[in-house]
């Protein structure tokens, strides 16, 4: 579809602006993706430690100085799962604006294209008359 001149600027910023969007909500979601995965494998990490922490518990077979060493790492997990949650949250409310600024963005391309369409329309009508005047006053003339 031919863009009038007046829409044609406007409509490229507004298409620059929604990809500019769409590529900050796939960055928003792919932070969010490997926050959730590091959570999951330092979760299974911790898991781990402590299922071992129980086994050498009920044996009773390790050093004191290896489960302190253990205990204290699940203890760095367990702090490193609190950082996570918490850019896990901030993350999560970065992609909700990310698709809020898309949507309106989106919006905004989609109303530019409508009204440049209906002026094409417009134009083609106001065309087709003029020519349908010129035609009648050759006729006319005729």
């Amino acid at each position: 579809m031919a863009v009038p001149f007046r829409f044609d600027t406007v409509l490229r910023v507004r298409e620059i602006e929604r990809d500019r969007c769409r590529v900050a909500l796939t960055q928003a979601q792919a932070r969010e993706a490997e926050l959730v995965a590091r959570q999951n494998q330092i979760t299974l990490e911790r898991l781990a430690i402590q299922n071992e922490l129980r086994a050498m518990d009920e044996a009773g077979c390790w050093t004191a100085e290896r489960a302190l060493n253990r205990r204290e790492h699940c203890d760095q997990l367990s702090v490193e799962l609190n950082r996570i949650a918490d850019d896990l949250k901030e993350a999560v409310v970065t992609v909700a604006r990310c698709r809020n600024d898309l949507l309106e963005a989106d919006t905004g391309v989609k109303g530019l294209e409508k009204l440049a369409g209906r002026h094409d329309s417009e134009q083609k009508q106001a065309e087709q008359k003029a020519a349908e005047r010129d035609r009648d006053d050759s006729w006319r003339a005729a």
